[in-house]
């Protein structure tokens, strides 16, 4: 119901409307009256006094909640602003975090490491906070971001269910394996938020990032297990949450 008042009030159609209303007001209590001679023109006002103290409130109180408007923007663009100036930090706690757990799975696929869970990193709870306030101070503009950070959060979760599940569950077989295939995934996800970094430190104007860079896929210290015909094919699947969890 509010939602429909707000779409009303904030219309083309009702703003034309209140300035046709207006027109008519000041010509026929102000430019008419005056037109015919001061005595007239007070004779007007003092009959329809009543009538122009209602419209002397409904216009103050145009002005007020316009007034609210502007100031409920500027808080609310404040607000954004303060939580993007702290995403770079998420991204790079979550890049990190991605990283490691590449790391990780390696050295499990090569035996190098031990299957215990103490070996595995922690998520990065604090970039998760950042993330979280990022979204609830979003804008309009920020939606494919926010889609795309949503995916980012959830898949991390799952990723690492999985791999505690790998590093716990002594009846999983073909774990070497198991971990391999893992390897693929965080790197598609360290991808995405690679990806992030432009828009969220301002250097482009617009996220409107639909597919991976395949640019993307190679990270410093970390495998690359894919061939060339697989980043292909991973490039220009859409960005969804199938493509990073199977």
């Amino acid at each position: 119901m509010f939602a429909a008042i707000e779409s009303v009030l904030q219309s083309k159609i009702f703003k034309v409307f209140i300035c046709i209303l207006l027109g008519i007001y000041v010509c026929l209590m102000i430019i008419i009256p005056i037109d015919n001679g001061w005595q007239p023109a007070i004779s007007t006002w003092k009959e329809w006094q009543t009538f122009n103290a209602a419209i002397i409130a409904f216009l103050s109180t145009l002005l007020i909640v316009h007034s609210s408007k502007i100031a409920e923007h500027y808080n609310m663009q404040r607000k954004r602003n303060a939580a993007k100036a702290f995403m770079p930090i998420a991204l790079a706690e979550l890049c990190d975090y991605m990283k490691s757990l590449i790391q990780l799975l390696e050295k499990l696929h090569q035996g190098n490491e031990v299957f215990e869970l103490k070996v595995k990193p922690n998520i990065p709870e604090q970039a998760f906070k950042r993330v979280e306030k990022f979204i609830e101070e979003s804008v309009p503009q920020d939606q494919k971001l926010v889609e795309h950070l949503i995916i980012v959060i959830n898949c991390i979760q799952v990723f690492d269910s999985r791999i505690t599940t790998l590093l716990t569950d002594k009846n999983i077989m073909n774990k070497q394996e198991r971990a391999f295939y893992q390897i693929n995934q965080f790197i598609l996800l360290h991808a995405l938020v690679s990806g992030m970094f432009g828009y969220i430190r301002n250097n482009v104007s617009s996220y409107n990032i639909d597919k991976l860079d395949k640019n993307r896929f190679d990270i410093k210290d970390c495998p690359l297990c894919m061939t060339d015909i697989e980043m292909e094919e991973y490039a220009n699947k859409e960005i969804n949450f199938e493509l990073f969890v199977k």
